[in-house]
Parts: C-alpha cells; sequence; structure tokens
C-alpha cells in the first residue's frame, strides 16, 4: 500500500490599529481577529497502480476551524542628529503568546473505484471536539539611519518561540515540527534627487538587502536554515515632489534547507510587485 499526505489551508487577521506619539516618542497597537482553517489528509491506496480499478482506497481527514482576539504592539524613539536632516529610528514590536479557540472535525472514508464509477462512503466520524491554539510569543527589534531625502540604512532582527506553539485537540498538527526562529535582516536605500523633476532615474529609490535565518518548520530533528539577496526599487508615476504614489518592484534570490539527514536544499526565486497611493486630496485651487 502507498500511503499519500495533503494539506491545505490558512490564517486571515483583521484589525484595526491605534498610535500614540509624544515627541520623540511613538507607540502604537493592531488588535482584531485572527481566523481561518486547515485540513489534512492521508490517504492509503494499492501500491501497484495496475489494481487502482475495483480496489478499495481509504482516506483520514481532519478538518479544523481557528478564530479568536489577537493584538501586536510596536514602539519607536526618533534621535535627531545634529545636521538636521538626519536621524536614527530604533523600533520593537512585541506580541505574548495567546490561544485561539480551535475545532476539531475527524472522519475516515472508504473509496471504491468500480472503473467507470467511484464510490465514496464515510466509515467513521467523530464527534466534534472543541480545543484551543496557541500561538507564539513574537518579538522583533531594529534600527534605521535616514539622512535626509537620500540615504536610508537599516537593520532588523525578528524572534519566534515556535517552541511554545501548542494545538488542542488536534495535537498530531505539533508533534515535533515547530522550533524556535530567528531571522537578520540589513537593507540600504538611496535616492539620487528627489527633487529632479527632469531627471526620472534621479526620483528613483534604489533598495538592496539580504537576511539570513531559521525557519519556524523542522523536518524530525533537523532544522531549515535559509538565506538571500533581494534587490529591488520604487518607480513614481507622477511629474510632481509632492507625490508620494508609486509602482514597487523586487526580486528575491535565496536558499532553504540543508543536505543532510536525507533532506534537500533548493533554492528560490521570488519577483514582488506592489502600489502605494499618497496624495494630498482636497487642495483647493491656487489659480483659475
Amino acid at each position: 500500500m502507498i500511503r499519500s499526505y495533503a494539506g491545505d489551508g490558512g490564517l486571515s487577521y483583521a484589525h484595526t490599529g491605534l498610535s500614540y506619539r509624544n515627541r520623540n516618542w511613538s507607540i502604537g497597537i493592531n488588535f482584531g481577529y485572527l481566523f481561518g482553517n486547515y485540513r489534512n489528509f492521508t490517504s492509503v491506496l494499492p501500491i501497484d497502480t495496475a489494481a487502482t480499478n475495483k480496489a478499495y482506497q481509504a482516506q483520514f481527514a481532519r478538518y479544523t476551524r481557528i478564530g479568536g482576539l489577537y493584538w501586536k504592539a510596536g514602539m519607536q524613539y526618533h534621535i535627531p542628529l545634529k545636521d538636521s536632516v538626519s536621524f536614527i529610528t530604533l523600533g520593537a514590536t512585541f506580541a505574548l503568546g495567546q490561544n485561539l479557540k480551535q475545532t476539531l472535525n475527524y472522519y475516515e472514508v472508504s473509496i471504491y473505484n468500480f472503473g467507470d464509477t467511484i464510490a465514496n462512503d464515510t466509515t467513521y466520524r467523530a464527534d466534534e471536539r472543541l480545543g484551543k491554539l496557541k500561538m507564539p510569543m513574537t518579538m522583533s527589534i531594529g534600527a534605521v539611519l535616514t539622512k535626509g531625502e537620500k540615504y536610508v540604512v537599516g537593520l532588523d532582527y525578528s524572534y519566534g518561540n515556535w517552541s511554545g506553539f501548542s494545538s488542542q485537540p488536534d495535537s498530531n498538527f505539533t508533534q515535533n515540527i515547530a522550533n524556535n526562529a530567528y531571522r537578520f535582516s540589513v537593507g540600504a536605500a538611496y535616492t539620487p534627487n528627489i527633487a529632479d523633476l527632469k531627471g526620472y532615474f534621479s526620483r528613483v529609490t534604489y533598495r538592496i538587502g539580504a537576511y539570513y535565518g531559521k525557519d519556524y518548520i523542522q523536518i524530525g530533528s533537523t532544522s531549515l536554515p535559509y538565506y538571500g539577496v533581494t534587490v529591488g526599487g520604487s518607480f513614481p508615476y507622477k511629474r510632481s515632489t509632492r507625490s508620494h504614489s508609486r509602482i514597487h518592484a523586487s526580486l528575491d534570490f535565496g536558499s532553504l534547507g540543508v543536505k543532510t539527514n536525507g533532506l534537500a536544499q533548493h533554492s528560490y526565486f521570488r519577483l514582488g510587485l506592489g502600489f502605494s497611493f499618497n496624495e494630498r486630496w482636497f487642495v483647493a485651487q491656487k489659480y483659475e
């Protein structure tokens, strides 16, 4: 017999945010509802694919719904420098480990292939079970040096206590698959001359960065490190120094995993594209 495994699902976060600033200090909090679902399937079928017709197959499925309140807070401190156009910004975010409600449905299905027809029959279904999903504590700290509207250099460190993650009553979801995760990032941005209306590429913001970390997923007892390099830019699409609306594009080249304990390491390439709209609305005309 052959066993195959499949799954899908994810979480969404609907939230609102509040912030307050007093001189060089800024604090804020996001508060909302984290919700979603995921499904796990284990299928058992004949090892001889030619014998699939007129043969029984079995499927074991878990369907889980998740929902609950979730918050995350942050703060910043701005340090002006002597040249009056440069400053350093120190920042941090933090979220405690928080519990979400979880509902588990489990059922087993027998599948028979007649050759031209497939019959499904639910052979067992457990009563709906309630439990909780404990999200891990997460935190991040960083610093950014800004020099006018020309240079920006920053670094960041983030950490997630995924060893504190737990799932009940679906304990199979946490059997040695999560471990503490971290990420170091560094990057820089350069805008030649944002006030140059004649030279378009002088107003483009060019960016480059690099990162290294360890993923929260582990295979057995083997952790999965990753690293990568990113390049990109922000392109204005209006010929005005007052407009901050831009098109953002990025390329990410990286690697994930290790070639030990029978695992595979793979390289990846990601393309990012985004838009930002930041305009001054309802400005009265000075001239007719």
